[in-house]
């Protein structure tokens, strides 16, 4: 048997490997073939088969590229209203960047764009000359923000399998027995933000639009109720409360814990926290230590 026809006993984690470092490495083409081989012992024919009408280079580049551009189309899919504020050539040349610079570690594609909203942080130019042009700069990272929130609220755990129990009135709060304490829903998510993207987004929904939100510092609530998401617009004192309850806490604890609360304000807005499923009763009411 002549040496060329010898193949080599490839397993399959071994032929793993080289896949990915040919696909998610930086570099060029066959810089990265070269590491691979270094690192796996497979060769680019040992890997790819090669045909008279295709050759193996061919083919490993029309997979790389086609690697790639899967993964740009699952980032528009979970930043669909981005896509549609920064134009899609420009989303693109974004989301191959982060792919090659911060390959992704995770199995699901849900992993894929969790460090989006911090590489759109990192990389935006410096030296805008009025606030149109730092909005420009900024906002892609603050909508980042804001849509990949509504993705993990989407997949945390919600409040959907437990009871619902009746929705208290202001007055129960005031009840001297009322020791019950409250948590925050582990699908919760609290944004605080530099520009009002909660009324941006709703308009980039509706239509494209060419203004960019007002800057503003502001704070968005993320929930779920009955599987929807629900975004809300909240205070400062209000954020400080929902952290508050990070862990079951009596209402008075939290009250002390956020000095700058009116117990008036509270007490009529914490119905409307536990309707929206911001807030529970913990049906296991044991301290978290």
């Amino acid at each position: 048997m002549k040496q060329s026809e010898l193949k080599k006993n490839i397993h399959l984690s071994q032929l793993q490997n080289w896949m990915q470092e040919v696909l998610i490495k930086r570099g060029d083409l066959f810089q990265k073939l070269a590491e691979a081989e270094q690192k796996t012992d497979l060769t680019l024919t040992d890997a790819i088969k090669e045909t008279d009408e295709f050759k193996a280079v061919e083919r490993i580049n029309i997979y790389a590229s086609g690697y790639i551009l899967r993964l740009v189309e699952a980032l528009k899919a979970e930043y669909p209203l981005l896509c549609k504020f920064m134009g899609s050539e420009v989303f693109e040349g974004f989301a191959k960047a982060y792919i090659v610079i911060q390959p992704s570690r995770f199995s699901s594609l849900y992993g894929l764009g969790a460090m989006f909203p911090e590489f759109l942080e990192k990389t935006q130019p410096h030296g805008a000359n009025n606030p149109e042009q730092l909005a420009l700069f900024q906002v892609p990272s603050q909508l980042a923000r804001f849509e990949r929130a509504q993705a993990e609220v989407l997949l945390a755990q919600g409040l959907e399998e437990q009871d619902r129990p009746p929705t208290p009135t202001a007055a129960d709060f005031f009840a001297p027995d009322n020791t019950k304490p409250l948590q925050v829903a582990p699908c919760v998510r609290i944004l605080q933000l530099d520009y009002l993207i909660l009324a941006f987004s709703q308009s980039l929904h509706k239509t494209k639009s060419d203004a960019t939100p007002q800057q503003q510092e502001n704070w968005v609530a993320l929930s779920r109720r009955d599987y929807k998401i629900i975004s809300l617009q909240i205070t400062e004192w209000q954020a400080s409360l929902l952290r508050a309850f990070s862990e079951p806490t009596p209402l008075y604890e939290a009250l002390d814990s956020i000095p700058s609360a009116d117990i008036a304000q509270t007490l009529l807005w914490l119905p409307t926290a536990l309707d929206f499923r911001l807030l529970y009763y913990p049906q296991n009411q044991t301290r978290i230590t």
